[in-house]
Formats: C-alpha cells, structure tokens, sequence
C-alpha cells in the first residue's frame, strides 16, 4: 500500500527499488533492516538516484529477501 502523501512513486528517485519492495510486499523499514543501516538512512539514501553498483546491491538483497520469505512460507505449509 502506498500512501497517497508520497505520491507516485514510479516519478521519483530509485523507482526500481521503491516498486520492487512493494511488489514483493515488503516496507523499506524491512529492507533498510536487512542492509544493516536505519531505515532513516535508507530513505534518505533513495531521495537521489544511486550509483548503478549500489542499486544492483540493493536489489540483489530485495531479491534474497524474497527467496528466505518464500522458504519460510514452504517450511511451514509442509508443517
């Protein structure tokens, strides 16, 4: 769910990673947990365009994040 006080996020800086959180169901909080940084920082980090390399590196962890949630999903419907 995006708030309407953002706005449309597909117009701002780092639409990629703003829609790929949102797509897999995450909130930036939970990805700024799992780059080890505070989720203040992440949302500042993402107000201008990041470097290609740091991008990749964020999307590579969106990606992980996505693996072990649908591990966890399959460990506990086998249960």
């Amino acid at each position: 769910v995006i708030s309407l006080w953002e706005g449309d996020f597909m117009n701002r800086a780092n639409a990629d990673i703003r829609n790929a959180v949102a797509t897999n169901g995450f909130r930036l909080w939970e990805l700024a947990a799992a780059l080890g940084i505070n989720d203040g920082n992440l949302s500042r980090k993402l107000r201008t365009e990041l470097p290609a390399a740091e991008r990749e590196h964020i999307l590579t962890v969106i990606a992980e994040m996505r693996s072990t949630q649908d591990r966890e999903v399959k460990a506990n419907a086998n249960r």
